[in-house]
């Protein structure tokens, strides 16, 4: 942050990535929600369309993203979201400060992903109350009943640490990193796309590290490429091509085509990049 926030600078948006669909009730009744506790709230849909209970790929959307939106933005993460104790597991709420924004949920992995190896400026276990909604007090629906009133009060600019109890650290959820030598890189297919584009976990930037300007092939499902695109259109139609996307990862993809319905390119499979002197 350059400057700290007063209550008077933040802009009331509370931001929602959920797997709730838009069939259903729960979009609604949360929005509306929110706009009962804070009627001058801005309330911004990401996406309610993350697959079910995948905590990675609600991060994947929200880590590219959240910092497109002013600082004291509040993003609720509708997915996998109970709080429960089990003899061999226990799920907690909480809020997350990073970056100058604050994140509420459930401690399922789903912030480390976001942080990415870096340090939260806190994080909260919630302890506030589940609302009562006609009477009655409902466990089943955290994003009404809790997070709702979490974002609110975050939203209006008070502190984090009213919420509950402070921690040291989020349950970390691991996914595979790139493996590389100065003359390979070895990644996976993290995400496909509503286009069926197949993004990679591997970065321009540890592209760029290990290339050093050097000639490469980049190999997956039996194909091969050997050069990055700009534009998806710089291939002919249906012709495979690699490009780096907007949120820096190398993305595979056919043009004005999908790749994955197509090649068969799917979440997990390996691509590798070979450089040659």
């Amino acid at each position: 942050m350059n400057k700290k926030l007063t209550s008077a600078d933040y802009p009331g948006i509370i931001t929602l990535t959920t797997d709730w669909g838009s069939n259903d009730y729960y979009v609604g009744a949360v929005k509306g929600r929110l706009y009962t506790l804070l009627p001058n709230a801005r309330v911004v849909d990401i996406t309610h369309d993350i697959i079910p209970f995948d905590t990675a790929h609600a991060a994947y959307v929200l880590k590219n993203s959240f910092e497109m939106f002013p600082e004291g933005s509040v993003h609720i993460i509708g997915v996998d979201s109970e709080d429960f104790a089990t003899s061999q597991m226990v799920q907690s709420h909480v809020a997350v400060q990073y970056k100058g924004h604050y994140f509420i949920g459930s401690d399922n992995g789903v912030f480390s992903l976001i942080l990415d190896g870096k340090k939260a400026d806190a994080i909260v276990e919630l302890t506030i109350p589940f609302e009562a909604v006609a009477g009655k007090v409902r466990f089943s629906f955290s994003g009404r009943d809790r997070f709702s009133a979490a974002a609110v009060h975050l939203a209006q600019g008070n502190d984090i640490l009213e919420l509950g109890k402070q921690l040291d650290g989020s349950k970390e959820l691991m996914l595979f990193n790139p493996s590389y030598t100065k003359d390979f890189i070895k990644g996976v297919v993290v995400h496909v796309d509503h286009f069926e584009n197949a993004i990679t976990n591997i970065s321009e930037l540890l592209f760029e590290k290990v290339a050093q300007g050097r000639e490469f092939e980049i190999s997956f499902k039996r194909n091969r490429l050997n050069r990055i695109s700009k534009l998806y259109s710089d291939t002919r139609e249906v012709e495979p091509l690699a490009l780096f996307n907007g949120a820096g990862l190398l993305e595979l993809a056919l043009n004005r085509s999908n790749i994955s319905g197509l090649l068969g390119l799917r979440k997990n499979d390996a691509v590798l990049i070979e450089f040659h002197d």
